[in-house]
């Protein structure tokens, strides 16, 4: 397809300006094949990212207004959604303001800005500023959880101005929430949130349920409006109640819903914020490496321990985590299985806990537990129908590959309940067994 790029602007410009004129009014029509371009009603086609550069160099040739580049903007990431001009908005950053007004050094893949030498706040454009701001923005709101440091990069750019702009932020955030919407406070609660840091601050004046229902409100409130998907809890209490579970980070967001699972008539918010807040690919911003959690980790864990109501949020959990970079849902399984056992109920939740990961390691409490022939007989079934057990999305995923995926999928279940692999074969195992079980054993590991 040919359409016009920025190798074009000098001599379409009017095309381009007509494609402006066009994309405000929602005239012109969206070509959604890669890369994106937009059609005219006069017919030309113009690559997308290039209109919108063009745009953002003929603001700079007249009084650059940040509400309106902000106005066009947004158009655009409505239409095609941020990551699809994130690149050419940080590129022209780069060239037209940071290449313009500040030098850069940086060191250990950690970059510090400088006003050039000789140059004085005053000669920069505030609009500009608060343009990158903008920006920074959008990467904490619509950008994948790491866009963050993108984000961070901007504003370090913008402190290093001399302007006070990224301060009033933090203060008072991007001001697009309400004062009811980012605020709320009485003789129990404390609630505060910042939408452009992607902090929800909670402090429970008043140990009791209507404090953690005000606090959950407030947070679920934030999850329907336009915050960042991403997020830290910072929270204060005089109860220090954690999950009982070994292995999870004592952290705040973790200390506010062991807090709050006190509370039975809490629980089904506490299930309504987890479905609300779980997205693959997102994360609790405070917790890093192997601690990583996708927001609704603590309140789903603790759910999950209380009653079989709660069972298919676990499943649910267990398949939308991102098992490449997270662990911590592992150390949900053999407490679950400690106190559950293996039944028809409780093993569909053990097969989605050991395929939430690359490998789920290996507990003794799984052997244990499995040890009696009603429980073998359940796996033995699981083991024949072991595609039931699949998520849509895995069937879907492995459908070109399925027996082999089956395989791998059987090895990692033996794996978490025997520790069965080249330095434990399976043989080792059914040696041990009973001679009543020995030939379930074989059955199911063979």
């Amino acid at each position: 397809m040919n359409y016009l790029t920025s190798a074009n602007f000098t001599t379409h410009l009017e095309i381009f300006q007509q494609a402006i004129t066009e994309i405000q009014t929602r005239s012109c029509k969206l070509i959604e094949d890669y890369p994106l371009s937009i059609k005219l009603s006069t017919g030309e086609s113009l690559l997308l990212t290039s209109t919108l550069e063009f745009y953002l160099n003929n603001q700079l040739t007249t009084t650059f207004s940040h509400a309106a580049v902000k106005a066009f903007c947004e158009q655009l990431r409505q239409l095609v959604g941020f990551n699809n001009i994130s690149y050419t908005l940080k590129v022209w950053i780069e060239k037209n303001i940071e290449g313009q007004y500040f030098s850069r050094e940086t060191k250990n893949y950690d970059s510090t800005y400088t006003l050039k030498e000789g140059m004085e706040l005053e000669e920069i454009n505030l609009e500009l500023l608060n343009f990158v701001c903008y920006v920074a923005i959008c990467y904490m709101k619509y950008g994948a959880s790491y866009e963050s440091l993108s984000a961070d990069r901007l504003f370090k750019l913008v402190e290093a101005s001399g302007s006070n702009a990224v301060a009033k932020l933090r203060k008072n955030g991007s001001g697009e929430l309400s004062i009811s919407e980012s605020s709320y406070s009485d003789n129990d609660v404390d609630c505060k949130a910042n939408d452009v840091f992607a902090i929800i601050d909670i402090k429970i004046n008043n140990e009791k349920q209507v404090a953690y229902e005000k606090s959950l409100d407030f947070i679920i409130q934030l999850l329907d409006l336009n915050f960042p998907k991403s997020y830290q809890i910072k929270f204060s209490s005089s109860a220090n109640e954690y999950l009982p579970i070994d292995n999870l980070p004592h952290v705040p967001v973790h200390n506010f819903f062991a807090n709050a699972l006190k509370y039975p008539k809490l629980h089904a918010k506490i299930k309504l914020y987890a479905e609300k807040s779980m997205r693959t690919y997102e994360w609790y911003m405070d917790l890093e490496d192997e601690d990583c959690a996708m927001p609704s980790t603590f309140a789903v864990l603790g759910l999950g321990l209380v009653s079989s109501e709660y069972w298919p949020l676990v499943k649910r959990y267990m398949e939308t985590c991102d098992g490449d970079h997270s662990l911590i849902q592992t150390a949900f399984t053999p407490v679950f299985i400690k106190k559950f056992g293996f039944t028809s109920e409780t093993l569909p939740i053990f097969i989605s806990c050991v395929l939430a990961v690359q490998e789920h390691e290996h507990h003794a409490i799984f052997w244990e537990k499995i040890n009696d022939k009603v429980s073998l007989e359940l796996l033995l079934s699981c083991k024949r129908n072991i595609v039931e057990y699949l998520s849509q999305s895995q069937k879907e995923n492995w459908k070109d590959e399925l027996d082999e995926m089956i395989e791998y999928v059987w090895e990692g279940v033996c794996y978490a309940i025997w520790g069965v692999c080249s330095n434990k074969p399976a043989a080792v195992v059914i040696y041990s067994a009973s001679e009543e079980l020995k030939p379930l054993y074989q059955e199911i590991l063979l």
